[in-house]
């Protein structure tokens, strides 16, 4: 996943930021007890990861907002317990309004469908404002309602200072991204991983990145070699690498975009930007060769551990993976059942269209969708 924040440059209250209630969660003090140790799915009642966050620590942008700041955090949330997923909360963990942010527009969870996000508006579920078919894509969604925040937030806010998380889908599976974006790299990859990587090294050392004499590790004997691979499934491992570079481009290409918009209003040389890419890196889940359906990832070849029962390996019938989690903690820790977020919103809910969204649907014209997931 690429994510990241713009924070405008400004004094703070040192006073402030110096509690002990909040320097816990900037020093690392008492860093065991804070509950994020793993993915909120994997919680258990061990200290450190439990997934909740203790009331004695405050987020950054919980700070930056006693002192002036307007926060916002656009795309992915995957910080709430997931027994507090539902419309009925709580919400003290969610982005907004327990976290800080104000607002939050975006999704829950580890990942959505890029073509049909299941997104919120602050504690509310909503619809996505436009359709594949009309060009609409989350990664322009998500970057349309930052700048319009943006630019809402200097226009209206007097000059007052903003923090912004933007963390979009990218490159996070699912690898959903237009098509005319991965045929961008069309036949980059052809010459397989052995080349590729060799080629990136060499390049390293060119622009410095790396010493000179540095050598390159060797491959791991688990890794198969580029040329030991069956000759018809090289296009395909091949294509998985061309719609993975579309989508970081693409990413890149929208998180341009509000940076632009930050320059556009002067402040640009008055932010500091901090641009993070990376999340899980090659990921297993889908096998040595990928998959281009995650919905079977646990019957993926090449995912069965042979000293696993054959039974540990079937799907369970629990879609929101919820019942390990109810085994482990049960009900003595107060975590009942839950369902996931609902796609509908209630009655009386706010519109589709987030307050401070410009409301425009995406204006390239409608694409098919390149998708996959590497390893």
């Amino acid at each position: 996943m690429s994510w990241f924040a713009v924070v405008q440059l400004v004094p703070l209250n040192t006073t402030a930021l110096c509690s002990p209630t909040r320097a816990a969660l900037i020093t690392g003090r008492n860093h065991p007890a804070v509950g994020m140790g793993h993915i909120t799915e994997n919680a258990t009642a061990a200290p450190g990861h439990t997934s909740v966050r203790p009331n004695w620590t405050a987020p950054l942008p919980e700070i930056l907002r006693q002192n002036g700041y307007s926060t916002a955090q656009f795309g992915k949330c995957h910080e709430v317990p997931v027994w507090e997923l539902s419309p009925a909360g709580s919400f003290d963990r969610w982005p907004a309004p327990g976290n800080g942010f104000q607002p939050f527009y975006g999704f829950l969870g580890g990942e959505t469908n890029q073509w049909y996000p299941v997104l919120h508006s602050d504690t509310t579920p909503i619809d996505q404002p436009a359709m594949p078919e009309d060009g609409y894509h989350l990664m322009p969604d998500l970057a349309d309602n930052a700048i319009a925040w943006i630019r809402q937030n200097q226009s209206l806010g007097a000059g007052r200072p903003f923090f912004v998380y933007f963390a979009p889908g990218a490159t996070h599976a699912p690898h959903h991204v237009p098509k005319e974006w991965a045929d961008r790299y069309q036949g980059r990859f052809d010459q397989g991983w052995d080349r590729v990587r060799e080629e990136t090294f060499a390049r390293q050392k060119e622009l410095g990145v790396i010493p000179a004499d540095t050598d390159l590790t060797q491959r791991h004997a688990e890794i198969p070699a580029w040329d030991d691979m069956p000759e018809q499934l090289k296009p395909v491992l091949a294509r998985q690498m061309e719609v993975y570079a579309g989508f970081l481009s693409y990413a890149d290409h929208h998180v341009g975009r509000v940076i632009d918009a930050i320059e556009e209003l002067g402040e640009l040389e008055n932010t500091l930007v901090i641009y993070i890419v990376g999340d899980n890196g090659a990921t297993a889940e889908g096998s040595l060769n990928g998959t281009l359906n995650e919905t079977n990832i646990a019957n993926a070849p090449g995912r069965r551990d042979p000293r696993v029962p054959a039974r540990a390996h079937r799907r369970p019938r629990d879609p929101a993976g919820l019942q390990p989690l109810r085994r482990r903690l049960g009900p003595r820790h107060g975590h009942p059942p839950i369902s996931g977020p609902s796609r509908s919103p209630p009655t009386g809910a706010a519109p589709a269209t987030a307050p401070w969204s410009s409301g425009r649907a995406a204006s390239r014209p409608a694409v098919r969708s390149a998708t996959s997931s590497t390893t």
